[in-house]
C-alpha cells in the first residue's frame, strides 16, 4: 500500500536526461508502469503530449480531461496532475526544461497556462507529427558533434507549433470580457508566483492596469 504524504511530490527528470530534454514514442503499456500514473504529483519541467492513436484520461489541477487521437496537451510545471486511465493510445511525450526553451516561447506558455487538450486538424497535426519524429530521431544520435544544439533546436520548433495551435484557437484578447481578462490575469500570476507569494495582495498588484485596484 502506499505510504500516505502531506504534501504533493515534484518529479525531476531522470538522471539519464541530464540535458534537460527527454523525447519518446510510448504506448499503454508503458504509460500504465509509470509510478506516477496513479498519484498526483507535479514536474519540474514542461510536458507537451501528442495523441496519435486512443485516449487517455488524466486529471490536471483537480478537473478531468481526455485527450484522444489527433490532439495536444500542454502541462505546466506547476500544474497537479496524474493519470486515471488509458485506452489503446500511441502517444509522443516531450519533457523539457526551462533552460531549454527560448524565453520567447516560456513568455507564451505562461500565457496559455492552464492548457486544456487541444483538436488538430488533420493539417496542423501532420506537420506536428512530422517535427516530433524528428526530435525523437535527433535525440538517439547522441554522437552528433552538435547534438545538444540540434536537439534543442529541433524541440523548440514543436514547441512552437503547438504554441501557434493554442494561440490560433483560443479567443483574442480583445475579445474577452473584463471578467475573463482579470480572471486569466489571475490564473497566470498564481501558476507563475504560487511557490515564492505568500501573501494574496501582493498576486493581486497584476491587477492594476485594469483599474480594479486602487494605486
Amino acid at each position: 500500500m502506499r505510504k500516505k504524504t502531506t504534501s504533493i511530490p515534484v518529479n525531476t527528470l531522470a538522471k539519464e536526461f541530464d540535458a534537460g530534454i527527454a523525447i519518446g514514442k510510448i504506448s499503454s503499456d508503458n504509460l500504465q508502469s509509470l509510478e506516477e500514473a496513479d498519484h498526483s504529483h507535479r514536474h519540474d519541467y514542461h510536458i507537451f503530449l501528442l495523441a496519435e492513436k486512443g485516449a487517455a484520461y488524466l486529471e490536471i489541477d483537480f478537473e478531468k480531461h481526455k485527450i484522444k487521437t489527433q490532439a495536444v496537451l500542454y502541462i505546466h510545471p506547476n500544474q497537479v496532475h496524474r493519470i486515471l486511465k488509458i485506452e489503446n493510445a500511441n502517444f509522443y511525450l516531450l519533457g523539457i526544461s526551462n533552460e531549454n526553451l527560448q524565453p520567447e516561447y516560456l513568455k507564451f506558455l505562461e500565457e496559455i497556462s492552464p492548457a486544456k487538450p487541444l483538436s488538430l486538424t488533420s493539417e496542423p497535426f501532420s506537420i506536428i507529427v512530422e517535427a516530433i519524429s524528428l526530435c525523437v530521431a535527433i535525440f538517439k544520435r547522441k554522437q552528433d558533434r552538435l547534438y545538444q544544439s540540434l536537439l534543442k533546436d529541433c524541440c523548440n520548433t514543436f514547441v512552437a507549433l503547438i504554441v501557434s495551435q493554442y494561440l490560433e484557437q483560443s479567443a483574442p484578447i480583445g475579445s474577452l470580457s473584463r471578467f475573463d481578462s482579470i480572471t486569466k490575469a489571475f490564473k497566470v500570476a498564481l501558476e507563475r508566483d504560487f511557490a515564492s507569494v505568500k501573501r494574496p495582495f501582493r498576486l493581486c498588484r497584476c491587477f492594476k492596469h485594469f483599474g480594479t485596484l486602487p494605486q
